[in-house]
């Protein structure tokens, strides 16, 4: 079935053991029939379906002349596309300031939760923008709280030899960098150092003694300080103050930029996106946004730790349902856990064995918060994942205080973009999106692989892991015909 989906080739029936709305299981038998424009293009898919009772009936054999006669291809001019209405950079911006106040608690809950990641997202955040806001503001409260009157002898010296380094790693092979580098060394240390294999052994071994010092206290001293921290984030967030002015609408349009190239900014949400993607994109942890609202629920925003655990790039992951981190020894009762749970609009904490882009595998604890917005409507499903595999405990204590924090609706004032999504809760399962000993219980079941629906047949397990297999694969096609065409357009 996900082949035929996929792929646009018809598929043959098959029988599927279904449920009615009263939980009345049956048998169903499905066939799917894509259908193409003139120009080729795989525009739908239809579906018939026939309870396997009346296969014998005359319903039956009346449901044999349907598939036959299906159309296989229509003219392309018939097809009209209606545009999703996209939000501007300027709706984004000006939206965007109702989500100050919970996202700056929830930024700051995420950055207590690991000081050497939390001062790699300080760096890499500083590095991706005109304006070093977060290096500049550590260093101020380095300067007016831990080292005063102690000047460049303390742990300021600790901080730009730390940025010095990243600079020179991220421009790897740039002359400038190398130039600012060799003179930022030979006046903090007297030496000038021409050969740039050279500097950045040394600028390497001064920076992992320089990182020690500041995450023995400093960064998470940092975080912690209110006064320092939250002013910060705010920048982050596109708020200026008077320490740091910001243009809202280039922050907005550098937060557009972080989503999928291809995807249509929902007008009613705009400002929560831009938000939370600006500063989510430098968090110490795998975040991802699934639009519950478009086919196949695509991922429309993968953050730079989600591509560094991967090995996934941005233009590599957005645009794709999840599945292709899929393989061989996925565990189909957590696939079909993620299923349930998804579909009901209920958070989900699992287990799982994914798949890097080169193959290897890890175990991964996925955490997924569905969000509605308050019409009712099913909007997005934001994903946090961990390697369960290298996560010390401390972090996933930390964890279960964070999750809860995760936005569960979202105040919109527009009319409802589509049907109003009941989440339906089964018995036992927790109502209350922000009760932190609840979403405790259930990260601990998830770690133990406790509650994952084991109820999967040996053979249905043995089939899906096939169909793991082949999502991986397909993720390995794709790609290859990408760097293709990219190679056919370079010449």
């Amino acid at each position: 079935m996900v082949k035929s989906l996929r792929d646009g080739v018809p598929m043959q029936p098959i029988m599927l053991t279904n449920y009615k709305k009263d939980g009345t299981e049956f048998a169903n038998v499905l066939s799917l029939h894509p259908v193409h424009d003139s120009n080729g293009r795989y525009i739908y898919s239809l579906g018939v379906l026939i309870p396997a009772e009346a296969l014998e009936t005359q319903d039956g054999q009346t449901t044999v002349e349907l598939r036959e006669a299906l159309p296989t291809t229509f003219d392309a001019s018939l097809h009209i596309e209606i545009p999703r209405a996209e939000a501007s950079v300027e709706d984004g911006a000006a939206d965007s300031l109702q989500w100050l106040a919970p996202m700056t608690a929830f930024s700051r809950r995420l950055l207590l939760l690991d000081d050497e990641a939390t001062l790699d997202c300080l760096i890499d955040h500083s590095l991706s923008t005109a304006n070093p806001v977060a290096i500049d503001m550590l260093k101020m409260y380095i300067v007016q709280e831990v080292d005063a009157g102690r000047g460049e002898s303390g742990h300021v010296l600790d901080l730009d030899t730390v940025f010095v380094f990243a600079k020179l790693k991220a421009s790897k092979g740039n002359k400038q960098a190398e130039k600012l580098a060799r003179e930022f060394y030979a006046r903090t240390y007297g030496e000038t150092i021409k050969d740039p294999l050279v500097l950045g052994k040394k600028l390497k071994k001064l920076t992992d003694t320089a990182r020690t010092s500041l995450c023995d206290g400093v960064v998470r001293s940092f975080v912690k300080d209110k006064s320092y921290c939250k002013p910060l984030l705010k920048a982050m967030l596109g708020e200026g103050s008077s320490e740091h002015t910001v243009d809202r609408d280039a922050w907005a349009f550098a937060a557009r930029e972080l989503l999928w190239a291809q995807y249509s900014v929902p007008t009613d949400v705009s400002g929560f996106l831009f938000s939370f993607v600006s500063i989510a994109d430098s968090f110490p942890t795998c975040i991802v946004i699934s639009d519950m609202c478009l086919a196949g629920n695509p991922m429309i925003f993968v953050n730079r730790e989600f591509c560094r655990v991967t090995g996934y790039s941005k233009e590599d992951a957005t645009g794709l349902n999840c599945r292709f981190l899929q393989g061989p020894k996925t565990e189909p009762a957590s696939v079909a856990t993620i299923q349930d749970k998804l579909r009901r609009g209920v958070d989900c904490f699992v287990r799982i064995t994914n798949y890097r882009k080169n193959g290897e595998s890890f175990e991964n604890l996925l955490s997924m918060r569905p969000v509605h917005d308050s019409n009712g409507v099913y909007r997005f499903c934001i994903g946090v994942q961990f390697d369960a595999t290298v996560s010390p405990q401390n972090r996933m204590g930390k964890l279960k205080k964070l999750l809860p924090l995760l936005p569960n609706e979202l105040p919109v004032n527009a009319a409802p973009v589509g049907a109003r999504h009941i989440k339906q809760y089964k018995a036992g399962e927790n109502t209350d999106a922000a009760d932190v000993d609840a979403v405790s219980d259930a990260v601990d079941a998830a770690l133990a692989k406790r509650g994952a629906m084991a109820s999967v047949q040996k053979s249905k397990a043995e089939g899906a892991n096939a169909e793991y297999a082949e999502n991986f694969d397909e993720m390995k096609r794709r790609l290859m015909r990408q760097k293709k065409l990219k190679q056919a357009a370079n010449g």
